[in-house]
């Protein structure tokens, strides 16, 4: 996407990388014919220890730049935190300090906006945001990704501060990310990731009404792009990238949909406020959910566009090329269905992610 002479030669360089001990389905997408030129992948888990990461991983690999993507998601609200929370902070801390031993240069990791936003004021968010880990309602997911970097920049502050190493690092912060999958029709995962899920009800119509909550779209593409310009461009060094150039309310982004595939018959209106209030005394994620309700904020990606060079992908465009990638993949109609509104998992048909 970016012919970049810097970022070329980064991609054309051996990786190694690492894959969950207990997901072979991944293995099989990482190593399809786009990436196993160049990839190989070794067996790893977030808590299998410092000392395993040092000695099983970076002393075999010997890499000079790292990307830790790794964080635990499942799609809904852990009954302990600590599901999320301790393989997150862990696995990043792990990484962090074998990646000083073994001087790498420069780690990016994939952080979120969760880590930057939360609770939800009416104001532009910046990259000099935090969220507050102990505030009411904060979901297991934002606690986990904040405590994670917070834990990562220590650490560098720390080394940088005692000049054990030159070791740097920038954070990746994506929205809701969307855009094509590299999945094929053989993969059972195909739907199953929050953004296809999402996606996928929005083109069949499973959301006649929406909460008026605000949140940004990221393109896949450019989240990616992000990673490998973030290693490669020395002004990165120490600094936290924004993946959306603004924040939408959620009935835009339904309409966005619609507008790109009027055959569908998308529609949605705004579910009244008292409705969500209702649900949230049932679910903790409508409740979660409930705290950025009517919640005007936005945010500052100014220094992704000037210090990375990124231009970011138009939503539409996003939006198109992941609605054509689900038809594609046989998990999304090219048309509009007659099963509106059947979905045992869809909050009474109103969206809450």
């Amino acid at each position: 996407r970016d012919p970049d002479a810097k970022k070329c030669t980064f991609l054309r360089n051996a990786i190694a990388g690492t894959a969950s001990k207990n997901d072979d389905n991944k293995d099989t997408i990482l190593l399809s014919s786009k990436a196993k030129t160049h990839l190989t992948l070794l067996k790893a888990d977030l808590l299998d220890g410092e000392e395993f990461w040092d000695t099983e991983i970076f002393a075999k690999a010997k890499p000079d730049f790292v990307l830790h993507t790794a964080s635990p998601y499942f799609g809904r609200e852990p009954e302990d935190p600590q599901e999320y929370i301790r393989p997150a902070v862990e696995g990043t801390r792990s990484v962090l300090k074998a990646a000083i031993k073994h001087d790498v240069q420069r780690v990016v990791v994939t952080s979120s906006v969760a880590s930057i936003y939360y609770p939800a004021r009416e104001k532009t968010y910046t990259p000099d945001d935090w969220t507050i880990v102990d505030a009411p309602k904060i979901s297991a997911y934002a606690k986990s990704k904040t405590l994670a970097e917070r834990d990562a920049w220590n650490i560098i502050q720390e080394q940088q501060a005692t000049m054990t190493s030159k070791t740097e690092l920038s954070t990746i912060h994506p929205m809701f990310t969307i855009g094509p999958t590299l999945y094929t029709k053989e993969d059972e995962a195909a739907d199953s990731f929050e953004s296809a899920s999402i996606c996928i009800k929005i083109m069949k119509g499973k959301f006649p009404m929406v909460p008026h909550i605000k949140m940004g779209i990221s393109d896949v593409r450019d989240v990616a792009s992000a990673h490998i310009l973030a290693l490669s461009t020395p002004e990165a060094s120490g600094k936290r990238f924004i993946m959306s150039p603004k924040t939408l309310w959620f009935e835009e982004i339904t309409q966005i949909f619609s507008e790109c595939k009027p055959e569908l018959c998308i529609h949605s209106k705004v579910a009244p406020s008292f409705l969500i209030h209702a649900m949230a005394l049932f679910s903790h994620n409508v409740a979660r959910a409930s705290k950025s309700l009517n919640i005007d904020y936005n945010v500052d990606s100014s220094d992704t566009e000037k210090i990375l060079g990124l231009k970011f992908t138009p939503a539409a465009t996003s939006v198109t090329d992941m609605m054509g990638n689900m038809v594609a993949l046989g998990v999304a109609p090219d048309s509009a269905t007659s099963d509106k509104g059947d979905d045992s998992n869809n909050s009474g048909g109103c969206l809450i992610s």
